[in-house]
């Protein structure tokens, strides 16, 4: 069965129950509708509803759903062994739903007080850097590997800092040479940023573009070099 014809049924199920509106129904006659259009990835949202609120909380009136329900569902998910990150992207569309209801008018009771759950304490990022043994010997076995770009590609994301998925989608028209400046057109924030490169970095790119004249494909606005299906091989 294909999503849409799952979806289909699924808005038809809604559509004949009878009764006080539950959050499935909100949810999936309502909510899921109103975001196919204004969502990049509505999907998302219905995979975790689907997986994580569908059998649960779903299933409850929104009169049904007081401060003792929603911590019964929190420590269902902490129960399941569910990384505190990953329960806290639940949370947050769980306070969306409930938020969004009464706003439409279904939910009279609500209370951000009592309904909104509070995010879980995940404790502080541990970052780790490279020293510069360990940067060595990266670039040497880079040095190494028979693919002819896998080194510039690791060099640039040392020399940048950007995201691996931001240089293996990077195109020629991102790159400023005149500025000095890679405007990366969406992030994994949504947002345009820029990163702003130095003089080895330009350097860098000029040799990228010159070993890619050898490597050049039918797409010419494309950092051949840094192309995401390449370096998944080579990595």
């Amino acid at each position: 069965m294909t999503f849409k014809n799952w979806l289909i049924n699924k808005l038809a199920d809604t559509e004949a129950d009878s009764g006080a509106l539950t959050l499935n129904e909100f949810f999936y006659s309502e909510y899921y509708p109103h975001i196919l259009t204004r969502k990049e990835k509505p999907q998302y949202d219905e995979g975790i509803f689907r997986n994580h609120f569908h059998k649960t909380l779903g299933t409850k009136t929104f009169d049904e759903l007081n401060k003792k329900t929603l911590e019964k569902w929190l420590q269902d998910q902490l129960s399941k062994s569910i990384k505190k990150t990953t329960i806290n992207k639940h949370i947050c569309l769980l306070n969306k739903l409930l938020k969004t209801a009464s706003e439409w008018g279904h939910f009279e009771a609500f209370n951000s007080v009592i309904h909104n759950l509070n995010p879980l304490r995940t404790g502080q990022l541990t970052q780790r850097f490279l020293s510069e043994e360990e940067i060595a010997r990266v670039l040497e076995l880079c040095e190494q590997s028979k693919h002819p770009f896998l080194k510039y590609f690791v060099e640039l994301l040392l020399l940048t800092g950007a995201r691996s998925g931001e240089a293996s989608s990077a195109l020629w028209q991102d790159i400023d040479f005149k500025n000095a400046i890679w405007t990366v057109p969406k992030s994994k924030s949504g947002k345009t940023r820029f990163i702003y490169l130095n003089d080895p970095a330009l350097e860098l790119f000029a040799a990228i573009e010159t070993a890619s004249e050898k490597h050049r494909t039918n797409n010419d606005c494309q950092l051949h070099s840094l192309h995401k299906s390449t370096y998944e091989e080579a990595l």
